[in-house]
Order: structure tokens, then sequence, then C-alpha cells
């Protein structure tokens, strides 16, 4: 790295004598250099020199003295008399840089995988999923399995690891109820308002979950009816305000979600939705759809193996950048 280029108020046209243009401060001036340090400073007479380069004291020497003898002739004596030039120094000091890490008063790494907070489902009327521990969809502490503190700030990591992981993980047992499934017909409003936010027909949906209905399974293509409330629940389930750490075999990959990321990640378009799974012949519906960032999977099935009816709303996705 090349010198800066300095400029020095004492040099005449920028060359010569760097001190050339500052004046002497004549009369009983000192410098007040290392005050601090000077042991005898109390006990020696100080006067600061305001500007210039250098400070010229009156030096007064000094005379004998005798005892006089009475009829001696007095003549006296001389006493030298000279002036002494005290040069200021060149600035002398001591840098050092300290990066903003190095100086955090302090550093901590907490693991709080258990602390990932249950997130349901609410209506009111949109569909989202609730943030107990945070406000709007800044999720950082529900989601966080590792929270890293330095100098007070907390910053909350989201571990990953494989290819498809999860955003978030519901419940719908209460909305989308195996009484009615089986009755074949769904009447409970917020589970009514679910399906149609996928646009799944109610109908064809509880064939899928009856064994003894003839299923009725495919692969359907459709537009969302209501982009925007997708786009909400996307979102909440999203969030912002943590940084997803992400292992993929040997390589660990980062990425920020602030509220800008977390509003790309959410915009998807047309969905793809196989009634009875990728074979057509599961309990499950699976639901594919696509944003700049991510490339999701939704699937509404039974995920404790109980007794083949939905208990779970899952959201995961594979990277796409």
């Amino acid at each position: 790295m090349a010198n800066a280029t300095v400029s020095r108020l004492g040099q005449v046209n920028t060359s010569g004598d760097v001190n050339a243009l500052f004046l002497k401060v004549f009369s009983g001036e000192v410098l007040a250099t290392f005050q601090r340090e000077n042991q005898m400073l109390n006990m020696t007479s100080v006067r600061q020199i305001s500007s210039g380069k250098s400070a010229q004291f009156p030096v007064i020497g000094t005379t004998s003295s005798g005892y006089h003898t009475p009829g001696n002739e007095i003549t006296g004596s001389s006493i030298k008399h000279a002036e002494k030039t005290i040069n200021i120094d060149d600035l002398l000091l001591s840098s050092a840089f300290l990066s903003n890490l190095d100086e955090a008063k302090k550093f901590d790494a907490k693991i709080d995988a258990s602390a990932n907070t249950p997130r349901p489902l609410v209506f009111n009327p949109k569909i989202q999923l609730t943030n107990k521990k945070g406000t709007g969809f800044d999720v950082g502490k529900s989601v966080t399995d590792i929270t890293v503190t330095a100098d007070g700030k907390e910053t909350y990591l989201s571990l990953k690891t494989g290819g498809t992981t999860t955003f978030f993980n519901v419940g719908v047992r209460r909305i989308l109820t195996p009484t009615e499934i089986r009755n074949g017909k769904i009447t409970n409003k917020d589970g009514l308002k679910l399906l149609n936010l996928f646009s799944i027909d109610p109908k064809r949906f509880t064939t899928i979950f009856n064994s003894d209905i003839k299923t009725q399974s495919g692969k359907v293509s459709v537009r969302p009816k209501n982009a925007m409330l997708l786009r909400t629940l996307l979102e909440s389930g999203i969030g912002f305000g943590y940084h997803v750490v992400h292992q993929k075999g040997k390589n660990v990959f980062h990425k920020q979600m602030d509220s800008k990321t977390m509003k790309k990640a959410a915009i998807t378009g047309n969905m793809t939705i196989f009634y009875g799974g990728k074979t057509g012949k599961g309990k499950r519906i699976d639901i594919e759809m696509e944003s700049p960032l991510y490339k999701f999977k939704l699937n509404i099935r039974d995920t404790q193996g109980n007794d083949g009816y939905p208990t779970r709303l899952m959201c995961d996705f594979k990277d796409k950048i």
C-alpha cells in the first residue's frame, strides 16, 4: 500500500524544511510534553507553547559570593547571559487497530434447539402461523437452534441438514377431523378455508383418506385462488430475524433471513396438487410450487402413523440458489 500524501503546514510551497513557516516563541516557555510521566514536573517552572516549532529561553548565569573586608574596594563581577532554544520533536504515536468483533465485551453461544416454539395456525381471517416470542413475522426467537450473543446483541441460527428440510410443521387435526373425512364432507369453516387456499377439492380430499371410498388420485395444476393469502401463510411460516445455516454433504451454506429475503422467498406462481401423493396410492396430499429462492413441497398427511387421517401440514423446501 502506498504512503499517504501529507500536506505539511510549515513547508514553503510544499517543499523544503517542514518547519520553515513556523515562528519561534521567545521567553520563558517550555514544552508541556510528557506531563504525566515527568516525576519532577511539580518542581519545575512550566510554560506551554501555543504554536511554533521551538521555544527560546533566556539563560542567566551565576556569580560567586564572599565576605567583605571593610576598606576593600567592591569592583563587582560579570554575569553571563545567553539564549537556549528547544526544538519540538516529531509526533510520537503508538497506533493499533481493533476489529469490532475483538471489542465485543462478551461472546456466547447457547444451544436452544429445545426452545423451538410451537406455532399453530390461526384464521383471523388470514391464515398464518402464530408468533408467541416475537412481533409480526420476526420469528428468530421461535426458530433458533443456536443463539449467539456478542456485545449484548443476540443472533439466531436455524440449523438445517440434508437436501430437503422443513420451514414449518403445523397441526390440522382439529380443522380436518377424522369424523368429517369419514363422512365424506368437510364442514369445519377453517378446514374449508385451508383447502380453498390451496385450491384442493374438499370432496376429492376426503376420498384420499377413506379406504372404503374409491380413491380419486391424480395430478392437477392450478393457479392460487388468492395469491396474497397464500403469500401471507408462507411469509408467516418462513419468517425473518434469523440466519439459515444449511449443511449439504460436506458443504455448509448460510443465508440471512431478513424481511426482504422472506418476502422474495414467499412469491410463488402456479401449484401442482398430487392427490394421493406422487404415486397416487398414498393417504396424503402433496402440493408443489416454486419461488425465486425455493422449491416448496407441502403435504397434508398422518405423520404419526395412527389411523391414516391427516394430522399435520408440513412445508418442506429445497434451495434454488
